[in-house]
């Protein structure tokens, strides 16, 4: 589906939402690395974990940008995970 993927990642910071955000998010990051980047800064840090996963999961190297902005997350679990990601795309 060419759909916004908005709603889904307002689902990773719901937990009752959170693991079937996660698989459609999934589902359809291939592609779309630059449309899930734009929210990488999400507040929440379990989302922007999320959100690391997913675009490495995606194998879309159009997720690198975005993935770069969290290598000095403030978080250093984000950050680590945002270096892992980079280094397997």
């Amino acid at each position: 589906s060419g759909g916004p993927v908005d709603p889904l990642i307002d689902g990773l910071a719901r937990t009752r939402f959170r693991a079937q955000a996660f698989g459609y998010l999934l589902e359809v990051a291939p592609g779309r690395a630059a449309q899930i980047g734009v929210h990488i800064q999400d507040p929440d840090a379990r989302v922007r974990l999320d959100l690391v996963d997913i675009l490495m999961l995606s194998r879309d190297e159009g997720g690198v940008p975005a993935l770069e902005r969290l290598v000095r997350d403030p978080v250093a679990d984000v950050a680590r995970a945002a270096g892992r990601a980079i280094f397997r795309l």
